[in-house]
């Protein structure tokens, strides 16, 4: 008798607690600048998000937030714009521009309104950037021109046994990656792909090290470099 009422105690919390639970899906998806673009000086910025989540409230007032943080500017949060949205799918855009050189950050997150409160969808994560802390469903670094001489590569750590892509852009268009050490030319751990838009697609099977490259672009008329490392740890 004790162990069925101790059951049905269980239960009861266990549904208690699904009830409590949020149940709205991940919010907030970055669709364009891709992780690792590269802009030149000067030149807008097309952010794209993806609002894939809406919530039936009161006065259904469903909202977007786009925030853009500068790391050459000590993390200074150069843009937040809000977007009102009416369904589940919708794309919210804006546009952004700046003349400082180095990485930038788009983070995102949708949430809505309950008696003049926000109310986040669920899937935020917490992001540290500079020390301070960013909350955000949605996260993409791009480059605004010069960083690098121009060439951008969008990771520098690859996790070992994982296969992982690494994207390298140049603000010029097509982009020539050559291997500069063993690892990095063992085939079976990394497949080199130039062009347009280079990439390096590291197998399951790369061992633990640090691979080394060089990507080399055309760039406002001037051939220029960026000697880089991928560490598989």
């Amino acid at each position: 008798m004790n162990i069925r009422k101790k059951t049905l105690a269980f239960m009861l919390i266990t549904v208690m607690a699904i009830t409590i639970m949020p149940i709205n899906a991940l919010a907030g998806e970055v669709k364009d600048p891709t992780d690792g673009k590269v802009y030149k000086s000067g030149a807008d910025v097309k952010i794209e998000v993806l609002t894939d989540e809406y919530k039936e409230a009161e006065g259904n007032e469903n909202y977007c937030e786009i925030l853009v943080y500068s790391v050459p500017q000590n993390g200074l949060k150069v843009l937040e714009q809000i977007f009102p949205y009416t369904e589940k799918g919708q794309t919210v855009s804006t546009t952004f521009s700046s003349t400082v050189s180095g990485d930038y950050y788009v983070y995102t997150s949708c949430y809505y309104l309950v008696n003049g409160f926000k109310n986040y969808h669920e899937g935020r994560k917490m992001y540290n950037l500079k020390g301070q802390t960013i909350w955000a469903s949605g996260v993409s670094k791009f480059t605004i021109g010069g960083s690098g001489n121009g060439i951008s590569v969008s990771k520098t750590k690859v996790s070992f046994g994982k296969k992982t892509t690494v994207n390298v852009i140049s603000s010029g268009g097509k982009v020539t990656i050559a291997a500069k050490n063993k690892l990095a030319k063992t085939k079976k751990y990394v497949k080199i792909t130039s062009g347009s838009k280079g990439k390096l697609v590291f197998s399951k099977s790369a061992k633990k090290g640090k691979y080394k490259f060089k990507a080399t672009a055309k760039i406002g008329g001037k051939t220029v470099s960026k000697s880089f490392s991928i560490t598989v740890k």
